[in-house]
């Protein structure tokens, strides 16, 4: 045994295919994992206290992408929770001109029915890493780039970023 301090390599492949398959249970048109964190909570702020209240939601969180196609009605970017405190998931299509914020260990977002949530992060690498590909999956919806087959498409649109603290956060969302 050497004792460098070294973490060893993990293969992550068979771990990645095996959260595919989960995942695919429920919706066979997710195409592949874009990124995940360990372990999240969801939060709902209550727009008339400014209050946080704590969603039934907590568990694994996964970015996927999805099969284009002209059937699918729904987003081709979302996130799911793998919901430790209920059988069902958690899914929040990422709309490319959706409103996403980092503050302290939270994700900030709001939803197009104007609910602002928050994801509590265990690790701020994590949080840090999914907020970067939600970033990139926006812009690749705004460009048409599709990451699974290099299909294209148009759209424009806007991203918001910022360092506010999470009490402002009623304030950094009101149109």
């Amino acid at each position: 045994m050497t004792g460098g301090g070294k973490q060893p390599k993990v293969d992550h492949t068979q771990t990645d295919s095996m959260n595919l398959k989960v995942l695919r249970r429920d919706d066979p048109s997710i195409s592949h994992i874009l990124g995940s964190a360990s372990s999240i909570a969801m939060y709902e702020l209550d727009m008339q206290t400014t209050k946080w209240h704590r969603k039934n939601v907590e568990g694994s969180l996964f970015v996927v992408e999805r099969k284009k196609s002209s059937s699918n009605s729904s987003s081709r970017f979302q996130f799911i929770v793998l919901n430790r405190l209920s059988d069902e998931r958690f899914v929040e299509s990422i709309a490319k001109d959706a409103e996403f914020e980092m503050s302290e260990k939270y994700l900030l977002y709001k939803t197009d029915t104007d609910e602002v949530n928050g994801v509590w992060f265990y690790d701020e690498k994590e949080q840090t890493n999914i907020y970067e590909i939600i970033q990139r999956a926006q812009e690749m919806e705004r460009s048409g780039i599709y990451a699974n087959n290099g299909e294209e498409g148009g759209g424009t649109g806007t991203t918001k970023s910022g360092g506010s603290s999470i009490d402002d956060v009623a304030s950094l969302f009101q149109s």
